[in-house]
């Protein structure tokens, strides 16, 4: 594929791709950082297009392959997909902005907001910009239900096998609402994020480590893949999971929950921002309905708990003029600022992003304070990137929902677990060679 050369975007106006906000108090934090910046720089003619997550990646992906820049720069949701742009060298290496927040603000900017990936021909670089967190995963528990079941709301986020043991009791228990699971996950390819995501942290519970090391060295335990695979297909035949699990889309999960489909489902903050606004009952004390716990549960193999973060990220395309790039740098400064960044996380904080990239708001209200945020700050402490973030080959897996076709062989009965464990593997490796560059053998 050839790098993208000529251009979609205005040559006089700086092309803003952002993605769509999900709640009115997003779209507020987006408007009024941007109408600040208009205001501060009135010689740049920033012009914003707002754009749904996946459409804004498709167009995009679209767009490159066809050799035009469909943008100046983006902020994108499905990091997974724009992670793989780096490979075909269409998003340009952003190491001298990290260098310069280090410089403004030493010591303040989390290190796990930070890596480097394979880019062209496999040359390490930075190609994405955090601008929050996403994916701090937490599971989110009508802890009310436990509670009139006469379970214990721990085992949640316990070792694997209480956390299993407390699905089958729920099943069985006469204290739950007829017609609701214990569980929901999206398994399957109708759901490239949350679909993918659960195979990737359940058998991260059974591996005791994550499959993408902090140093990128991949990491796959094949035994414990068909593990995962296994699992999921008994919970899917017993009635832990829903029949539907397979065709379940991203959101299907926070709908199932909010309308008292469900005990549980994990999920980013997004849910619980969406819980706030329309069941305030739910998180009002004493007695919380809602409750957020730790999530994945402990490993068995190990007792350790492996947990994973994403991103939400800006990214700059590479072939547009200096001139651009120095317009856009403005930008990323006047938004990393301490001073905006916080003003911006105040309003935004929920809405696709869960927790900040600075540790000054980490380490204090709501983060210390709030009976779910501290959740959050919990979940944040040791937690591991995302495989699907940490290379543009897992990055190409999520996007082609490989895990979920891995998944689907098992339930339809094509394959057995260790079968479509080995089909997996195949896959690894291909994808591995095709987007780092990289021969590995599994």
């Amino acid at each position: 594929t050839t790098v993208p050369t000529t251009s979609t975007t205005s040559p006089e106006e700086l092309v803003f791709w952002q993605t769509k906000p999900l709640t009115s108090d997003g779209e507020l934090a987006w408007n009024t950082l941007i109408s600040d910046f208009q205001k501060a720089h009135p010689e740049i003619p920033l012009k914003v297009q707002v754009i749904p997550e996946y459409d804004l990646t498709t167009k995009a992906s679209a767009t490159f392959q066809l050799g035009a820049v469909p943008f100046d720069f983006a902020w994108v949701t499905t990091v997974f997909t724009a992670i793989t742009w780096a490979t075909y060298g269409f998003i340009d290496d952003v190491s001298p902005f990290f260098d310069w927040m280090e410089s403004q603000y030493p010591g303040d900017f989390l290190p796990t907001a930070r890596f480097k990936t394979p880019g062209p021909k496999g040359v390490k670089g930075e190609w994405i910009i955090t601008s929050g967190f996403a994916g701090v995963e937490v599971m989110h528990v009508r802890g009310d239900w436990i509670r009139n079941a006469g379970l214990d709301l721990k085992d949640v986020y316990g070792p694997f096998d209480k956390f299993e043991n407390l699905l089958y009791a729920l099943k069985n228990s006469p204290a739950l609402p007829k017609g609701v699971v214990p569980l929901v996950y999206q398994v399957g390819t109708s759901s490239p994020g949350d679909g993918q995501r659960q195979v990737f942290f359940t058998t991260a519970v059974f591996q005791g480590e994550p499959m993408v090391k902090l140093d990128g060295t991949i990491n796959f335990d094949r035994d414990a893949f068909a593990q995962t695979l296994s699992t999921l297909y008994k919970w899917w035949k017993d009635g832990i999971l829903p029949k539907s699990m397979a065709t379940l889309t991203d959101f299907d999960n926070n709908d199932l929950f909010q309308s008292e489909r469900c005990v549980m489902t994990e999920n980013g903050i997004s849910l619980w921002k969406s819980i706030s606004i329309n069941k305030p009952d739910w998180v009002t004390p004493p007695g919380n309905k809602l409750e957020l716990t730790l999530y994945p549960p402990i490993s068995p193999k190990n007792n350790k708990r492996v947990k994973y973060v994403g991103s939400r990220a800006f990214v700059i395309s590479k072939n547009i003029p200096q001139r651009k790039k120095e317009m856009i740098y403005k930008f990323l400064q006047f938004f990393y600022t301490r001073e905006n960044y916080d003003k911006f996380w105040a309003k935004v904080m929920g809405d696709y992003m869960d927790a900040p990239v600075y540790k000054h708001l980490l380490e204090a209200p709501p983060y210390t304070t709030d009976y779910y945020q501290k959740v959050v700050r919990e979940e944040m402490e040791d937690a591991f990137p995302s495989p699907s973030i940490s290379r543009p080959s897992f990055g190409a897996l999520y996007t082609d929902m490989i895990a979920g076709q891995a998944y689907l062989k098992v339930q339809t009965e094509a394959m057995s677990p260790e079968q479509a464990a080995d089909w997996f593997a195949k896959q690894l490796v291909s994808y591995v060679k095709k987007y780092d560059f990289e021969e590995i053998k599994l």
